[in-house]
C-alpha cells in the first residue's frame, strides 16, 4: 500500500472518530433537541479537527444568512461591515476583494470598502471622487438632476447620502437610470470609509427598501481574506479570418517578439512619415506595428490602415468613444448616448469600415478606463463601471453582427487606478471571458518635471511594471499581454540607461508579447508654462537614446 493511500485511510478513520466524538459531545448536551443546529454544530466540529490534522486554515471570507424575518445577510468578514438586503435579491461575489454586487430584476447594488489618501475624507469624497456628478456644468450638460445630498451621522459615524436621475435623450433601452450614494466613515479604520451605491429604475418603489438597506449597515471584526472566485481565459473567436488567425499565432509564440512605435500622425495622410522612415533608419530596425488613435466621429481609418499595412506594418489602432482628446470633461458625454443605443448607427457603420478593410489589427478600445481623464471613464460615467462595461459588449456584438473577422480585442486598463478606489478597479471594468483577446498594460517613466507639483520620481522599468504584472498574472495569466505603449522621460535621469535596463528587464516578464514605444512628448499647459516641454519621450531624442535602442534591440534579436 503507497504513502498516499496510507494518508487517506488515516484522515478517513480521524474523521470517523470526529464525527462519533462530536455525536457523543452533542447528545450529552442536548443538541437533539435542534435537529439543524446538531448538524451544523456537529459539521464545524468535523471540520475544524480535520483543518488542524491537515494542517489548513478555513478561509475566512463573506457569509450570506438568511433570517427567519425573510432577508439575507451579508457579512464581508475582511472588509469589515454587515448588511441586510431583501431575500430574494442575488449576490455576485466574483471579484469579492474590490466589490461585492447585490441584485434583482429593479435595483443593482455596489458595496466597496475604501480608504482615502487625505486626512480630511470628506474632502476626498466631495472634491475628487465625486468631482463629475456633483459638478453642475456636467449636470446640465448630460440631464442630471441632484435631487438629494445630505450629511447626517448614522450610529454615531459621519456618512452622506446622495440621490441623483439621468434623463436619456431618448429611450430606446430600458436601463437603471437613478443612482444613490451612501458614504459612512468608517470607525475602526483611520481615513477608511464605506461606499454603497445603488441603481434603480424605479426610485419611488425602491426608497423604502434602500433605507432599509443603509440603516442594516453595521462595521464588524475584521478577519479573514476575500478571493477572486473566476478563472479568466480568453476566447479565441472561431470566426476569424486566416489572416488573423495567423497573427495571433505570432503573437502567442514566445520566440517572436513584437516591436512597436508611436510617432505622431507617421500614418495620417501628408503628416509625419518621413520621421517615421528617419528613426527607422537610426535604429536600424523595422518596427512590426504601429499605433494609431481616432474617435468615432472619424470613421475608420482605412487609408491610415492600408499606408500602414503596405509598410510591411500591422496596426494597433485605439478607439477612444470621447470627445476630441477628451477635452471638456465635464461637457457632454456621448458615452451615455452608446449607453442607451443612440449612437447604434454610427458605430455599425465604424464596423463596416473595418470588415471591409479586411486585414488583422489589434484594437484598443477605450484603454485606460480607470483613470480620470478620459470621457468614458467609470468616474466621468456617474462612477458606475457597468456603464463602460456594457457599451464594450455593445460595440462587440455590433462588430460581431457585421461579420468583422480581423479584429483582436485588447482589454487595457490603467497601471494605477486613479481614483484609488475598489470600485474603480481595473478588474470592474472586464468586459468578460470572449468580449477580449489581449490584455494590454500601460506604464510610463514620466521623469521629474512635475516633481514639486505632483511627487513625479525617475522610475525603472521593473518598478513601472513588476507590481501590475503580477497582479494581471493572478487573473489573466492565460491571455498575452502587450505593453500598448510605454516610453521613457529624460528629466530626473539618465535615459539611454534606462533604455538599456529595459531591455535586460523585459525578458523576465514570459506573458508580454509586445512592447511599443511612444516617440513623442507631453507639454505643460498651464498658462504660466504653456506648452514648454515637459515630458520628452522621443526615442531620438539624442544619440544616446539612439544608440542605446538599437544596440539592445539587436542583441533582443539574437535571443
Amino acid at each position: 500500500m503507497n504513502a498516499k493511500k496510507i494518508t487517506k485511510i488515516t484522515l478517513l478513520s480521524l474523521l470517523v472518530l470526529c464525527v462519533a466524538f462530536a455525536l457523543y459531545i452533542m447528545i450529552s448536551k442536548g443538541f437533539f433537541q435542534d435537529p439543524a443546529n446538531f448538524m451544523q454544530l456537529a459539521k464545524n466540529k468535523v471540520t475544524k479537527i480535520y483543518n488542524e490534522v491537515t494542517n489548513t486554515e478555513p478561509a475566512v471570507q463573506e457569509e450570506i444568512i438568511t433570517t427567519a424575518d425573510g432577508h439575507k445577510v451579508l457579512l464581508d468578514h475582511p472588509k469589515g461591515y454587515s448588511l441586510s438586503f431583501p431575500v430574494h435579491m442575488q449576490f455576485d461575489l466574483s471579484i469579492s476583494p474590490e466589490q461585492i454586487k447585490v441584485y434583482d430584476d429593479d435595483m443593482t447594488v455596489i458595496v466597496t470598502r475604501e480608504w482615502a489618501p487625505y486626512e480630511d475624507v470628506e474632502w476626498y469624497i466631495d472634491n475628487y471622487m465625486n468631482q463629475y456628478y456633483l459638478n453642475e456644468y456636467y449636470q446640465e450638460s448630460n440631464n442630471i438632476t441632484l435631487l438629494e445630498n445630505t450629511k447626517y451621522e448614522h450610529n454615531g459615524a459621519k456618512a452622506q447620502f446622495i440621490s441623483l436621475r439621468r434623463e436619456p435623450a431618448e429611450q430606446r433601452i430600458e436601463r437603471q437610470n437613478h443612482y444613490s450614494y451612501f458614504f459612512v466613515h468608517s470607525q475602526t479604520g483611520q481615513q477608511a470609509f464605506f461606499r454603497i451605491m445603488f441603481k434603480t429604475k424605479d426610485y419611488e418603489k425602491s426608497a423604502p427598501v434602500i433605507q432599509e438597506i443603509i440603516n442594516s449597515f453595521e462595521e464588524i471584526k475584521i478577519e479573514g481574506e476575500n478571493v477572486f472566485k473566476h478563472e479568466y481565459k480568453p476566447v479565441v473567436p472561431d470566426t476569424w479570418n486566416e489572416e488573423t488567425k495567423k497573427l495571433w499565432h505570432e503573437v502567442t509564440d514566445e520566440d517572436d517578439f513584437k516591436w512597436g512605435i508611436f510617432v505622431d500622425g507617421a500614418y495620417q495622410i501628408d503628416r509625419n512619415y518621413q520621421w517615421l522612415v528617419d528613426l527607422e533608419k537610426k535604429v536600424d530596425f523595422q518596427f512590426d506595428f504601429s499605433l494609431h488613435y481616432v474617435n468615432l466621429n472619424d470613421g475608420f481609418p482605412t487609408e491610415e490602415l492600408q499606408k500602414a499595412y503596405a509598410d510591411g506594418k500591422f496596426m494597433e489602432m485605439t478607439l477612444q468613444t470621447s470627445n476630441f482628446n477628451n477635452e471638456d470633461l465635464f461637457g457632454k458625454n456621448l458615452n451615455f448616448d452608446i449607453y442607451d443605443g443612440l449612437l447604434d448607427d454610427q458605430i455599425r457603420e465604424f464596423a463596416r469600415g473595418a470588415k471591409e478593410f479586411g486585414h488583422p489589427f489589434l484594437f484598443r478600445l477605450n484603454n485606460e478606463m480607470n483613470s480620470d481623464w478620459v470621457n468614458y471613464s467609470g468616474v466621468a460615467a456617474l462612477s458606475d463601471p457597468e456603464i463602460f462595461i456594457e457599451n464594450w459588449r455593445r460595440i462587440y456584438d455590433i462588430f460581431q453582427e457585421e461579420g468583422v473577422d480581423n479584429a483582436i480585442w485588447i482589454f487595457n486598463p490603467n497601471a494605477e487606478d486613479c481614483p484609488p478606489a475598489h470600485w474603480n478597479s481595473y478588474i470592474s471594468y472586464y468586459p468578460g471571458d470572449g468580449y477580449a483577446q489581449m490584455i494590454g498594460m500601460t506604464g510610463y517613466n514620466t521623469g521629474e518635471y512635475y516633481k514639486e507639483l505632483y511627487h513625479e520620481k525617475w522610475r525603472t522599468f521593473d518598478e513601472i511594471y513588476q507590481e501590475p504584472y503580477e497582479k494581471y498574472m493572478k487573473l489573466f495569466g492565460e491571455f498575452p499581454f502587450i505593453i500598448t505603449e510605454f516610453a521613457s522621460s529624460s528629466v530626473g535621469g539618465d535615459k539611454a540607461a534606462w533604455i538599456t535596463d529595459m531591455f535586460a528587464s523585459i525578458k523576465n516578464y514570459k506573458n508580454i508579447r509586445m512592447a511599443l514605444w511612444w516617440s513623442s512628448a507631453d507639454y505643460d499647459m498651464r498658462p504660466e508654462t504653456y506648452k514648454q516641454l515637459a515630458r520628452p519621450y522621443f526615442l531620438d531624442e539624442t544619440d544616446e537614446t539612439t544608440a542605446a535602442f538599437r544596440e539592445g534591440i539587436q542583441e533582443y534579436k539574437k535571443e
